[in-house]
């Protein structure tokens, strides 16, 4: 059975045998509602290539803001960071809110974004919740600030050393989804 693990995640069942190691969540989702997915492309210490597609996303409904963090998407960091447990601690239990909308991120009220590409439909908005930082399109994003993932590009959790030393351990691209067919 699985347990609910925040909005559009489930931890399913795990696996469970000699050659089953590592363990990963698994996302629960319903295609129709999810537009667009947040895609681990790199963890440290981890293959992304060893972790199953359906463990290495986070559902996007559109329109509908969610939270992202230990406590919203129970295991799904857990699991990515496995090897090396140690970075857990730079992710906030709520670390950012984001919402994926619909049309040129210079178009909506309030939102200064770069223009979006000729033919980009979705995007991202971010907001750090969170005094550890976020990384967007590789330029920090400070607490209580906000600013737009555009299709491809990326959000990144960072480490900060007490020397001022940054270890960028996890990134995650925004896509669409592949199994929506809406345009």
């Amino acid at each position: 059975a699985a347990a609910t693990a925040g909005p559009g995640m489930a931890m399913g069942r795990q696996r469970s045998g000699p050659n089953s190691t590592p363990q990963y969540a698994m996302p629960q989702t319903t295609p129709a509602s999810v537009a667009g997915v947040l895609e681990c492309v790199r963890v440290l210490g981890t293959e992304v290539k060893g972790i199953p597609p359906e463990a290495r996303v986070i559902a996007l409904p559109l329109d509908d803001p969610i939270e992202v963090g230990r406590s919203h998407q129970l295991g799904f960091f857990e699991s990515l960071l496995q090897a090396e447990p140690q970075w857990l601690s730079f992710i906030s239990r709520t670390h950012c809110r984001v919402q994926l909308l619909h049309g040129s991120p210079g178009a909506a009220a309030g939102v200064a974004a770069a223009s979006a590409p000729a033919g980009s439909k979705y995007w991202l908005w971010v907001e750090n919740l969170s005094s550890n930082p976020v990384f967007v399109r590789g330029r920090p994003l400070a607490k209580g600030k906000g600013d737009s993932v555009l299709d491809g590009d990326t959000l990144a959790f960072v480490a900060v050393g007490t020397t001022g030393e940054e270890t960028t351990f996890l990134e995650l691209r925004l896509r669409r989804a592949r199994y929506n067919s809406g345009g």
